[in-house]
């Protein structure tokens, strides 16, 4: 089994797609497992090489899947890192954009505010000085005919004939006061003939022509003061309504800035939960950047230690080889030996021939050119 035997596949799903990723390795290990067991079993005189060439292929398919599983690592942390980047670039120009939509808002709200406060001071003056103007008031949406409508020139205008009329009316009620004179006091006989005096003095004038056109000035004057305070009281109907109207603008400005202020708050909200999510985001990025670091850890120390473990397999194997070797040579070297052949006596001591025995070992010399034994 060689590298070609780890294949690309999905996150948390085998090739087959049945089984998880982590079952997977664990069936190849078991299967290595396995092989090992059966060689060791089996035996021969190929059992070394053959654990070798397992042992090889192993590390090799864990070096292939360590090298996947950090480049899962670097995929996974480079689209997290852009996803992140996106959505903060996301959520800083939905910021940037409702604080424009506040600041606007706030404006609007403002520029409401100011005329409101406007027709409040208009409201103001026509109930205290019963005289509706503009003057020194600054509007910012708000109209002149907005306020006083289209007949605000006919109402200005009738205005002036009422105040004229008034002059006129004054000056005539001046006139008439002068013109009245009291009654002397006299006696009952007196006002008597006086009164005759009078009666037939005013049937007498009754005929005279200045009596007749004094009367009719006067009747001509009673009904040229009818018509004016008909006027002004068909003016003042008008007005009436325009306070009416006046009154329902202020009530329905009062409604539209109650609203601005809901819609502001709702702003305010909205950029407070959406710097909520940002914290929670950067909170959750930084905590997948240190789970990221501990796996790269752990990553770094499993490959240690399987080089370790595969450094101490070879030195072991090669000692094994070194210590195998020299056994067969030993064993080679003592079958080559020339025998000679003594007679045994037995009076002779076993002591000597080990002496003898340790000092032929001594002369012996292992090198490859010469396997025979030195003559003393």
């Amino acid at each position: 089994m060689e590298g070609s035997n780890v294949v690309d596949c999905g996150v948390g799903s085998c090739v087959c797609g049945h089984r998880p990723t982590l079952g997977v390795l664990k069936d190849v290990q078991k299967a290595y497992e396995d092989r090992m067991d059966m060689i060791t079993r089996s035996g021969g005189a190929n059992k070394l090489q053959m654990q070798v060439e397992v042992l090889q292929s192993w590390v090799s398919d864990l070096v292939s899947q360590n090298t996947l599983l950090s480049r899962t690592v670097e995929d996974l942390e480079t689209e997290v890192t852009s996803r992140l980047l996106l959505e903060r670039r996301k959520h800083s120009e939905m910021e940037c954009e409702l604080r424009a939509e506040a600041a606007i808002l706030r404006k609007r709200l403002n520029r409401k505010d100011s005329d409101l406060r406007g027709l409040l001071e208009v409201l103001r003056r026509l109930r205290e000085f019963d005289y509706c103007t503009i003057d020194g008031i600054h509007f910012n949406e708000v109209t002149e005919s907005d306020i006083f409508g289209s007949m605000l020139w006919e109402i200005r205008r009738l205005n002036k004939d009422v105040q004229q009329y008034e002059q006129t009316i004054m000056t005539l009620r001046k006139d008439l006061s002068s013109s009245t004179y009291h009654t002397p006091d006299v006696s009952k006989k007196d006002a008597e003939v006086m009164a005759d005096i009078c009666c037939s003095g005013t049937k007498e004038c009754r005929d005279s022509e200045p009596v007749k056109e004094y009367g009719a000035l006067v009747r001509n004057g009673s009904e040229v003061y009818r018509e004016p305070q008909y006027q002004m009281n068909m003016s003042i109907k008008p007005s009436n309504e325009n306070v009416r109207s006046l009154r329902q603008v202020n009530v329905a400005l009062r409604e539209e800035v109650q609203a601005m202020q809901r819609v502001c708050a709702a702003l305010d909200e909205q950029c407070h939960v959406a710097a909520l999510r940002t914290q929670f985001k950067d909170e959750i990025i930084h905590e997948m950047r240190q789970q990221l670091r501990k796996a790269k850890a752990k990553l770094k120390e499993v490959n240690e230690s399987n080089s370790v473990k595969l450094q101490k397999e070879r030195d072991n194997e090669n000692e094994r080889k070194a210590s195998g070797s020299f056994e067969s040579l030993t064993i080679s070297c003592v079958q080559q030996q020339p025998r000679r052949k003594r007679r045994v006596r037995p009076e002779i001591d076993m002591t000597s021939i080990v002496h003898d025995w340790d000092r032929r070992c001594t002369n012996y010399n292992a090198s490859g050119d010469d396997m025979s034994l030195r003559d003393e």
